[in-house]
């Protein structure tokens, strides 16, 4: 599935504390943590799940050094597993800005600038007229407009 291999698996407790690590890096993308009373101290809920990958990056650690998400990148972009079962504990028991720093850390992960736009197509140019393309990169193609669709 994505380049994840995933299988259930036996917890004893699906409880978990995210990783010293992971709130640090959530304080620093989300400065009203250092507000938060004993900030990661929620414990959180886990699917019951063991993910691989071969190219895979920790998005998200366990105070036990488990990853809770994994991300890789998948063409332009980058997919994530996710097996945290809620956040929203968080919230309620008094930790808004972990909260808050965990998917501000977890989205800007994961979000990528397009790099590729559409180009540029300038004035309408009418048949037979000189018309300029902007933007395109060295890979661009023309083709002819019939259902084929071969090259020119």
């Amino acid at each position: 599935m994505l380049g994840f291999q995933a299988r259930n698996i036996e917890l004893d407790d699906p409880g978990v504390r995210l990783a010293p690590e992971a709130l640090d890096l959530i304080r620093s993308a989300d400065s009203d943590i250092d507000g938060d009373r004993d900030a990661g101290a929620t414990p959180l809920a886990r699917r019951p799940l063991a993910v691989e990958a071969a190219d895979g990056i920790a998005l998200l650690r366990s105070d036990t050094d488990e990853p809770l998400a994994l991300w890789r990148g998948e063409g332009l972009g980058r997919v994530a597993l996710w097996w945290l079962q809620d956040t929203h504990p968080l919230v309620r028991q008094g930790e808004p800005g972990t909260h808050a720093g965990l998917w501000s850390t977890v989205v800007s992960t994961l979000a990528r600038a397009d790099t590729h736009r559409a180009p540029g197509l300038g004035i309408d140019a009418g048949p037979h007229a000189r018309r300029v393309l902007c933007g395109l990169g060295n890979e661009a193609r023309v083709r002819r407009p019939t259902a084929g669709g071969s090259s020119c």
